[in-house]
């Protein structure tokens, strides 16, 4: 084991890279949960078809006893055999399928595809800066309909740190443009946990506390995304089910 000094997430990725020896290399970001053999199945997964990389789905949560359940077709899949090409074009830029293509977190990895690639400093969302790189220099990448990894969903989340770092910073038009990409996740949020956790409503309660407040605080937003938000604010319940509705159209 090693042990550093802080230096944020890309640091802590890379000086683990620096010192892997292994054949195969996963990372897992320490406020996540992995099932028990999240490593074994990745790993008989890698080996087994002769692949570079192995990925897994991921479930998203808020607490260990709030399982937050996503798109449960994907429990029917069959395993995919892609390359390269097929997962950057298929995948990658798929909506559907778009987060978990580009998080590292999932993903058991040829070390030797990371020999030249290292994640960048000061950047928020790093994964999206070297993963697609990574997909380049694979062969086979396989996918298997488990889901093994737990991801928590944070209330505050990383764009509330983001938007107040602008601020204090004074560079306003920045702390506007994350402000309101924070707010949008804060209704998204809302609508997942209504929709897939079971005795939530002290979570939701808080969700649009949250969004009702931080709305006071949105600037220089289109009319028509303002018009939303107001929706929202006045009737979160019709807003869930019209949102509900377009999901279920495009995600059958």
């Amino acid at each position: 084991m090693y042990i550093k000094k802080i230096g944020g997430l890309s640091d802590a990725r890379n000086a683990g890279l620096n010192y892997a020896t292994g054949d195969y290399i996963c990372f897992i970001d320490s406020d996540d949960i992995i099932s028990s053999d999240y490593v074994m199945k990745l790993y008989k997964t890698i080996t087994e078809n002769d692949a570079d990389i192995a990925e897994c789905d991921f479930q998203r949560f808020y607490d260990k006893n709030s399982i937050l359940q996503l798109d449960k077709i994907q429990v029917n899949e069959e395993i995919l055999i892609l390359s390269s090409y097929e997962m950057l074009k298929e995948r990658l830029y798929n909506k559907r399928y778009t987060t978990r293509t580009t998080v590292v977190w999932n993903k058991m990895y040829k070390r030797q595809l990371y020999d030249e690639i290292r994640f960048p400093k000061g950047k928020i969302h790093e994964d999206e800066f070297t993963t697609y790189k990574v997909i380049s220099n694979a062969s086979k990448i396989v996918v298997i309909p488990e889901k093994l990894h737990y991801y928590r969903q944070n209330q505050e989340g990383i764009m509330k740190g983001c938007k107040e770092f602008f601020k204090d910073k004074g560079q306003i038009e920045i702390y506007n443009m994350a402000n309101i990409r924070y707010h949008s996740k804060l209704i998204n949020n809302y609508c997942l946990t209504k929709k897939y956790m079971k005795n939530s409503e002290d979570i939701q309660k808080k969700l649009i506390q949250e969004i009702r407040s931080n709305y006071k605080t949105i600037k220089c937003v289109k009319f028509s995304t303002n018009f939303i938000y107001i929706f929202v604010n006045i009737f979160p319940d019709l807003y869930y089910y019209i949102w509900k509705i377009i999901r279920k159209k495009y995600n059958p």
